[in-house]
């Protein structure tokens, strides 16, 4: 008798302590496979969880995040909504399934839902970031630089915010403009798309050499741009440099054979250094795809 009850003493000592506490230790592996970038095993640990203790806000919120990482957006709205439900001050979860909406081009439904993640987080600078780009899309462009502006007041070292200040900014000084672009630069020197529109706004303002440098660097993170060889091709030309704006060219096609506005440029190229065949080939191709420009010159120089 004496051994059955040291038994079950053993026996209950073992037992969890709650059932909450086995929910949570499916949460935390499910975290540890989020920073695996293992999604899906994620899913199934937060699934888990959340048959063990259905009320598990937290639970429901990263299997949302999961979904979202593996372009499941539907599911993770639904996720995010069942947060929201059991706690209706989950900021994270209305900033993310506004996030959500953003992807599915709901854009309207998006603003509110990060209005009401900045109604609970006044300082949440991933809600103004990306209620700022709903704003973009739906060209409400004041208030897109109101929100990019003030996630960097939040977060000063918010790359994409100054990024994407840069891109709404159209009305602004140029001067303006590239500043931001060259914040973000600074901020993250592999950012391609911020060199990219840096070198683009350094080309509109009459510096081709620093586009050229701009443009070489969105090249050195993504070798097969063929946008950035058009355009450093272009600035290339304008310094009367034509041998080697014809090699970008190229390059640029090799990279998108369908590139109208390349085989232009590259035609153009050619009629300067007096290959009017090479030239007028390249115009009947960019003609053949459309190209607006090489229809003109192919029916002026061509025929």
């Amino acid at each position: 008798m004496k051994t059955l009850f040291v038994f079950i003493a053993i026996f209950a000592f073992s037992l969890p302590t709650s059932i909450c506490q086995t929910a949570n230790e499916y949460y935390s592996s499910g975290g540890n496979k989020i920073e695996l970038n293992d999604y899906k095993g994620a899913i199934d640990d937060y699934s888990k969880a959340i048959e063990i203790n259905p009320d598990f806000a937290d639970a429901y919120y990263s299997r949302g995040f999961a979904k979202n990482r593996i372009g499941d957006y539907k599911g993770a709205i639904a996720d995010f909504t069942k947060a929201i439900e059991i706690n209706p001050e989950h900021s994270k979860a209305y900033c993310n399934r506004g996030f959500s909406k953003n992807v599915l081009t709901d854009y309207r439904a998006a603003i509110s839902d990060f209005i009401k993640a900045i109604e609970i987080n006044p300082d949440y600078s991933d809600a103004y970031y990306n209620r700022g780009f709903a704003k973009v899309i739906l060209e409400d462009r004041t208030g897109a630089i109101a929100d990019f502006t003030r996630a960097i007041e939040i977060n000063p070292n918010f790359a994409e915010a100054y990024f994407s200040r840069g891109y709404a900014n159209k009305d602004s000084d140029l001067k303006e403009i590239i500043a931001d672009f060259t914040k973000a630069i600074e901020l993250n020197q592999n950012y391609s798309e911020a060199y990219f529109f840096r070198g683009g706004a350094n080309l509109f303002i009459g510096d081709p050499k620093a586009a050229i440098a701009d443009f070489s660097e969105v090249i050195r993170i993504n070798p097969e741009e063929a946008e950035s060889y058009l355009y450093r091709g272009k600035a290339k030309a304008s310094l009367g440099d034509i041998e080697t704006a014809i090699v970008d060219y190229t390059k640029a096609i090799e990279f998108n054979s369908k590139y109208a506005e390349a085989y232009y440029s590259r035609g153009a190229a050619k009629i300067i250094l007096d290959d009017k065949k090479g030239g007028c080939l390249d115009f009947k191709i960019a003609a053949e795809l459309g190209d607006k420009n090489a229809i003109d010159y192919f029916n002026k120089l061509c025929k």
